[in-house]
């Protein structure tokens, strides 16, 4: 991490601090960095998809989802992309539709207020039974 950033690394911890920019608030950060291959796998519906330039002129897609969990309760789930190239975010944008089924997996983290599941990078594919589709529809709306 680069110091003119405000962060430091030392023995498995980031410190550092992060601003609001819409608020200009400025909170200090320390947090042990420990990473995992676990990865998080499951259903989503598109409900809202945002591209963003970012200021280092990178992209980042944002995915708000309704996800799926196996006893079929619905919760709040993120997709985050950073797409490396103008046809990775064009095939991105064009797949993502509103109201699209996935099934979802990737690497994750948890928000905790509201709570909210965010995956970054996620694998995804479309659901290809018709019928299974039709189910998962009707437990999105019954379960909502």
């Amino acid at each position: 991490m680069k110091e003119e950033l405000g962060v430091r690394f030392k023995g498995g911890i980031i410190e550092g601090t992060i601003q609001n920019m819409e608020t200009g608030e400025i909170s200090n950060v320390r947090h042990y960095l420990f990473c995992t291959d676990l990865e998080f796998f499951t259903i989503a519906k598109i409900e809202r998809v945002d591209s963003f330039k970012l200021p280092d002129n990178s992209c980042q897609i944002s995915v708000d989802c309704s996800g799926l969990d196996s006893i079929g309760q619905v919760f709040k789930l993120d997709l985050n992309f950073f797409p490396e190239s103008v046809e990775t975010k064009d095939r991105l944008l064009e797949d993502l539709k509103v109201d699209s089924i996935f099934v979802v997996r990737g690497a994750y983290g948890i928000i905790d207020n509201p709570p909210l599941i965010t995956l970054t990078d996620p694998h995804y594919e479309p659901v290809y039974s018709r019928s299974l589709e039709n189910e998962i529809r009707e437990v999105f709306k019954v379960n909502k």
